[in-house]
């Protein structure tokens, strides 16, 4: 294997579905082009085919990734830190100094573990450790109310983080909302990054939709969260296909249609003009179906105001035009590339279909937009690229890596 190692150790990578899946398959190979080895570690009940496999993955995690957030007791949170704990113990004893663990999704069912664990290893021993915090377990809702118990999980965590002798862990959080609160919560002991988006840039030129076809709209993602706006597209989806209006709705689906909170939009599951794709896509099935769309739709709820999304760049990379919520970071991030994008003011089906046709009434100018914004994305290196000189142990070891600011 080649030297230095990056061990990821990912307790979320069960089968896959949505961008993390994406993510880890394109860090693997940014890093062999490094020379720098990569070993995934999930858990014992991960998919084989889809993730063990591929991967090389060392399915060995007894953590439960699954475990609701905020009913879950302080107990229940100890015991399964305890055991995330006896995992990471086993998985590091092979890391060195010039090797990294890198936890693509720590909260607060493994943050103590870990704490606990860089406690126990001498600096000098101590991989170089990265570390993506589930800042959002901070807070109740999506409405930025603090959920005052796991605030303080963080809180302690952080402090526990800054006062570790030697070299501390590189910490990033998912939007420079979720890296400030941390930062707060630590009294700027601790540097906490932007995470650094990763997003799929297009493998090769991708054919532009002809005139004389049909307008695609499409949706991608994990659509099993209520929050990525799955019956609300549904809904609207609906209302375009009885108004007559000539297209197709592409829409990504991880779970089966005859569950009962889809039953009831069977007629539009099961219209002609819809392109139903089932469970998680291989990242070239992915890019040719994002390529293909007139419109990608991200018809995402309140969470969205402090988070951004891949798909939003992925799309705006390939050239596409992309409908996104009005209150969202996904539009502070389509304003700081000094583009406009289509938007929807109200999350329910009515506006969204009101959103897509307007913007399919407008295509020609949204697209160019999005051309200028991809031209403007090929300019800056891609996300994955980012974060794998975080993951380089030997940049940090040297003194080459960036200052914290």
């Amino acid at each position: 294997m080649p030297f230095p190692t990056v061990f990821a150790v990912d307790p979320m990578m069960i089968d896959r579905s949505g961008h993390h899946h994406h993510l880890m398959t394109e860090l693997g190979a940014v890093l062999a082009a490094r020379a720098v080895g990569f070993r995934l570690f999930v858990p014992r009940s991960a998919d084989r085919e889809s993730v063990v496999a591929p991967f090389g993955a060392v399915a060995c995690l007894d953590h439960l990734p699954s475990a609701r957030v905020f009913p879950m007791p302080i107990a229940d949170i100890g015991a399964v830190n305890y055991r995330f704990h006896l995992d990471l113990a086993r998985i590091g004893e092979a890391a060195g100094p010039a090797d990294t663990l890198f936890f693509p999704r720590s909260t607060h069912r493994s943050l103590f573990g870990i704490l606990r664990w860089l406690e126990e290893r001498p600096a000098g021993t101590r991989p170089h450790c990265v570390l993506t915090l589930e800042a959002q377990e901070c807070f109740d809702g999506f409405d930025g109310t603090v959920h005052r118990r796991n605030t303080e999980i963080y809180a302690t965590i952080l402090r526990g983080l800054a006062a570790l002798d030697g070299p501390k862990p590189v910490l990033l959080a998912f939007s420079s909302f979720y890296a400030k609160h941390l930062e707060a919560l630590a009294d700027g002991a601790i540097h906490v990054r932007p995470f650094p988006f990763s997003y799929l840039r297009p493998r090769e030129a991708l054919p532009r939709p002809g005139p004389e076809t049909a307008p695609a709209i499409g949706l991608f993602g994990n659509t099993g969260w209520e929050q990525k706006g799955l019956l609300p597209l549904l809904d609207a989806a609906r209302r375009l296909l009885r108004n007559g209006r000539a297209l197709r709705l592409i829409i990504q689906i991880d779970e089966p249609t005859e569950e009962g909170r889809l039953a009831p939009y069977r007629d539009v599951l099961e219209d002609r003009r819809v392109i139903l794709l089932r469970g998680g896509l291989p990242p070239e099935e992915y890019d040719r179906w994002l390529g293909s769309c007139s419109l990608a739709v991200l018809p995402y709820g309140p969470a969205y105001r402090y988070q951004p999304s891949s798909i939003l760049f992925e799309a705006l990379s390939r050239g596409r035009p992309t409908l996104l919520p009005e209150r969202s970071e996904m539009a502070r991030d389509v304003a700081a590339l000094g583009v406009r994008q289509p938007l929807f003011r109200e999350w329910n089906g009515e506006a969204l279909a009101a959103a897509i046709e307007e913007a399919l009434e407008r295509q020609a100018l949204y697209e160019q937009e999005a051309l200028k914004a991809a031209a403007r994305l090929r300019q800056e290196a891609p996300g994955t690229e980012r974060l794998a000189d975080l993951l380089d142990a030997r940049r940090f070891m040297s003194g080459d890596a960036a200052p914290p600011r």
